[in-house]
């Protein structure tokens, strides 16, 4: 990794990256102010040496070494990280043709020619859509930034059962469990609200319902993972 050319703020703190709390930060955007490890950066070649790049675009600042301990990232930041995963990277084309699809399941119950046939596939991309969401938490677990790909097709309860076991092993596990117990309220009140409205909205009504379901459930899935790292890692 290359020095940074860039000055950044004179008092910084070291300690873990926001993305992988395993690694420690080395460098702190001067865009939007995240701390980011070796990983989370690249690296540009430029006449005379290197700078380091946020994946907001902003140039980075090197953290001094000596400058503090390793410390716990906020559970906010994962917060924050679940709420961002479905936008960044190749996600939005990943989940994107999730919900292509899935709409057009949707659309086709109201069709009385190929109803049968939707409500087969139906069944089929619920039970693929629950080995995505446990390999998100998978990877997510890992540290990995980007959402994996969709799996094969396959009917098979083994990724549903995996999901409440991961989802009972953080909910038992304390402060980080009330924090994903809550989210998981929210996120499941929030599509109570908006899907039986948004669900009635001509020609977009499936593709936006689709979306009000796999979104929300891509991020939650992104939080029990960073919860299962944290846990990992800290211990709680």
């Amino acid at each position: 990794m290359g020095t940074s050319t860039v000055v950044g703020p004179k008092r910084l703190t070291r300690g873990c990256c926001p993305r992988h709390p395993t690694a420690r930060a080395t460098v702190r955007c001067c865009r939007c102010g995240r701390p980011a490890c070796d990983r989370c950066v690249t690296t540009c070649e430029i006449p005379g040496g290197a700078i380091d790049k946020c994946s907001c675009g902003g140039l980075c600042s090197p953290i001094p070494v000596d400058q503090g301990d390793l410390e716990r990232p906020s559970i906010g930041l994962d917060l924050m990280d679940a709420v961002r995963y479905p936008w960044t990277g190749d996600g939005p084309g990943k989940l994107g043709a999730g919900v292509v699809l899935f709409g057009l399941l949707v659309h086709g119950l109201s069709l009385p020619w190929v109803w049968l046939f939707c409500v087969c596939f139906l069944v089929l991309f619920l039970f693929v859509a629950a080995e995505f969401l446990a390999d998100v938490v998978d990877t997510s677990a890992d540290g990995d930034l980007e959402a994996p790909d969709w799996p094969d097709a396959r009917v098979s309860l083994t990724p549903a059962v995996r999901l409440l076991a991961m989802a009972a092993g953080v909910i038992l596990s304390g402060r980080a469990g009330a924090i994903f117990l809550v989210a998981t309220g929210a996120v499941i009140l929030g599509m109570g609200v908006v899907t039986p409205v948004i669900a009635g909205i001509p020609v977009l009504g499936p593709f936006l319902f689709a979306t009000a379901i796999l979104v929300p459930m891509t991020s939650l899935a992104r939080l029990l993972g960073r919860l299962l790292l944290r846990r990992r890692v800290f211990h709680r």
